[in-house]
């Protein structure tokens, strides 16, 4: 429509109309796109942000409407192709294009009778109006195929995928729906006469030879434009497989409850090198050993912290495993000892579990998961820059004098004095002052938590560290 518009200086109103028209279609297209492609790439509000905020995986029904979609997408971005093959050409009035099929004669007079029709038809237009119709259309049709991409690999469910491609389809088409519109007079006169004006015209191919190159040339770019966006969304595919997107390590936080034993789940996990379930594993750095993974078994689709079992030499491996471990202890069953269990889910996101933890007696847990998902182009403004991201594993490694899954507490503090209220111990032997316990240098941290000892004096003749934590007492002998 705006390669037809004509410019007459005796009725501005009406050239500022024809003009307009098109170029209003054209924005509001470009302004959609723009915006759902801003709201696609921004920051959303998982714990977990990823490249182009794709999810940390999705079920292989989900993967394959992905392919599909990319298949479809690439055979409906009819501007995109179609702008690239008239890149260089022309439009001619159709009753030219009639007068030129009608010529008799040789073939060269019937050529040099077109040219001459041609450039009588070329002679009344100005290229460039052509040129930069045809750029829109590209630029529109680009537009379409880069935003269905990110919504096609940002999917976390097959239904929302195709929901998602329909809409970003039907903006695509809004120019196709405008020039319905104006063909039957809903959108006014000018446009009205514009649509009727388009339809005089047409791109002209010259002989069937040519006619032949130019449906080659289309699906060879349907071709390589398909091969790209599934070489693209093979390599989200490939990190979604090898746990690239998943939350490196985590902090497990179990509260005050009568459930003394769940307290000691708490503390640091990080992320093993295999998959439970289509699943990440978790691990816990300190304490008496624990896993958190995905129990699919019998319905029970929950995220559960299980103890770690010692490994029977020659105990076969689960059969839910994607790999192998030769650790002494490693993670066996996630539907077996359950301490701790999220509410039932699919997701494959563990950050998503939040506050929602119960016991395996179903009551609530006082219990949460955080992720620790540092960045380390921040340079430690995640770790309260009193510490650094570790490139890897993504949780801070805190400075001395700093600790916290942020860095966030100073200290800790080097002695401790007991309450009154613990003459008790103090009978024993115990005093009430305690020391901060150091190993090489550092101060011991156990569950995340520092450590204080004092050397007394007992029955058996030997040393007792007493370490106290904010959630427990425990007493070892040395």
């Amino acid at each position: 429509m705006l390669f037809v518009a004509k410019w007459d200086k005796a009725d501005i109103s009406r050239s500022l109309k024809e003009y307009c028209f098109p170029i209003a279609v054209f924005g509001i297209q470009i302004l959609i796109m723009i915006l759902i492609m801003i709201n696609l790439l921004q920051d959303n509000n998982r714990q977990i942000i990823t490249t182009m905020n794709v999810p940390v995986d999705v079920p292989i029904t989900v993967k394959i409407s992905q392919y599909i979609a990319c298949m479809v997408g690439v055979f409906t971005a009819g501007d995109l192709v179609t702008g690239a093959i008239y890149v260089g050409r022309r439009p001619i009035k159709k009753r030219y294009l009639d007068q030129e099929i009608a010529a008799s004669g040789s073939r060269v007079a019937r050529r040099s009778s077109f040219m001459r029709a041609m450039s009588v038809a070329l002679d009344k237009e100005h290229p460039w109006k052509w040129e930069i119709s045809n750029s829109m259309r590209i630029v529109e049709g680009a537009l379409v195929v880069v935003v269905s991409f990110i919504f096609i690999c940002q999917a976390y469910s097959a239904i929302d995928l195709w929901l998602d491609f329909a809409a970003v389809q039907f903006v695509g088409l809004l120019d196709d729906t405008a020039f319905m519109l104006s063909q039957n007079g809903f959108l006014g006169q000018t446009a009205k006469q514009l649509s009727q004006r388009v339809l005089k015209y047409e791109i002209f191919s010259e002989n069937q030879k040519k006619k032949k190159r130019v449906r080659r040339l289309r699906l060879a770019l349907f071709i390589v434009i398909g091969l790209f966006m599934w070489a693209g969304l093979s390599y989200f595919v490939f990190n979604q497989a090898n746990l690239t997107y998943a939350c490196r390590s985590i902090t497990v936080t179990v509260g005050e409850t009568r459930h003394q034993y769940a307290r000691h789940f708490s503390g640091h996990y990080d992320i093993q090198d295999f998959k439970i379930n289509g699943r990440a594993v978790y691990v816990q750095v300190q304490g008496r050993g624990a896993f958190l993974a995905y129990c699919s078994r019998d319905g029970i689709n929950r995220w559960t912290i299980s103890p770690l079992e010692q490994a029977q030499p020659g105990s076969p491996v689960p059969e839910t495993w994607t790999k192998p471990s030769n650790e002494k202890e490693i993670p066996q069953d996630p539907c077996g000892k359950i301490v701790l269990q999220s509410q039932r889910t699919k997701t494959h996101d563990v950050s998503e579990i939040g506050d929602s933890m119960k016991f395996w007696t179903m009551d609530d847990a006082d219990a949460d998961i955080k992720c620790n998902m540092c960045d380390v182009s921040r340079k430690g403004g995640d770790c309260s820059f009193r510490g650094e991201c570790h490139p890897e594993k993504r949780f801070c490694q805190c400075s001395q004098g700093f600790f916290g899954d942020s860095c966030q507490f100073s200290g800790p503090c080097t002695e401790l004095v007991g309450h009154d209220e613990l003459h008790g111990l103090y009978n024993r032997g115990y005093q009430k002052e305690w020391d901060l316990m150091y190993l090489g240098g550092d101060a011991v941290m156990v569950y995340d938590r520092p450590v204080y000892v004092q050397n007394v004096s007992m029955q058996y003749q030997r040393g007792t560290f007493l370490i106290i934590t904010s959630l427990t007492m425990f007493c070892y002998l040395l």
